[in-house]
């Protein structure tokens, strides 16, 4: 009786042992991975955000001078360098470091377009005549696109191994005020190699004036920069005239604006 007895008290502390041992380890495990806190961030920066919309288009004119002295050419719209996809603002608006080195970028980008009020005339590049005669032009037509990037240390002060894109959302809206607008078509656009297929275009009809209409992005991925394929944001607007035109970004394209 003695050695059963024995034996049931011994088969209860090892029992009882085993499940604190499986405590202690579980709990240990938890903490080890909670305390991995290699990109936590150590300081964010954030700067004033221009809206004003003659501003915009002010900004506009300025980024596309310094790209084309950039490229070293004489004039924003000779046959070689024109782009004829939209008149963008870019602007950073909130930076963050952290520990790991990496560093994060939000930027937002307003599209736009703009009608001659004299002619009637829609223009979506920046002409080098345009800052002399903004009076006569009004914005029918915005696209503002808000993307991050994020940037990985190479170990090398200034290099980095990769750099990866990813569009938020984009906002669009027309501004017509005499031609009426028979739709307009908008979205972001993923199709790369290696990555998650995503389109997030829709169509508004008759859309109202100054009313703006947001897709965002379906998924989080961030892209490469150097990847293979289209990755964009898209405006397409028609008027009821017939009258077509469409601002698109490359997101590939985009960056440090």
């Amino acid at each position: 009786m003695r050695k059963k007895g024995y034996i049931k008290n011994l088969v209860m502390l090892l029992f009882i042992f085993s499940l604190l041992t499986a405590t202690f380890f579980t709990k240990t495990i938890a903490i080890a991975e909670s305390s991995d806190d290699s990109e936590k961030c150590i300081s964010t920066v954030t700067y004033n955000r221009i809206t004003d919309l003659d501003e915009l288009i002010r900004l506009a004119i300025t980024q596309a001078n310094e790209k084309s002295n950039n490229r070293n050419s004489f004039n924003i719209r000779d046959e070689e360098n024109i782009q004829n996809n939209g008149i963008l603002a870019t602007q950073l608006i909130k930076e963050n470091t952290y520990s790991d080195g990496s560093i994060e970028k939000e930027y937002v980008i307003d599209n736009m377009a703009l009608e001659n009020t004299v002619t009637g005339d829609v223009i979506t590049y920046v002409d080098s005549s345009l800052y002399k005669s903004l009076s006569q032009y009004n914005v029918v037509a915005v696209q503002t696109v808000y993307y991050t990037l994020k940037y990985y240390e190479s170990g090398v002060p200034g290099l980095y191994n990769d750099i990866l894109v990813r569009a938020k959302k984009e906002q669009s809206y027309v501004n017509y005020s005499t031609t009426p607008v028979a739709y307009i078509k908008h979205g972001i656009i993923a199709s790369l190699m290696g990555y998650p297929f995503m389109d997030t275009t829709v169509t508004n009809g008759t859309p109202g004036n100054g009313k703006k209409y947001t897709t965002s992005a379906k998924n989080s991925s961030y892209y490469k920069d150097d990847s293979t394929g289209n990755y964009c944001t898209s405006l397409y607007v028609r008027t009821g005239d017939n009258d077509s035109f469409e601002l698109t970004v490359d997101l590939l394209e985009v960056l440090d604006g």
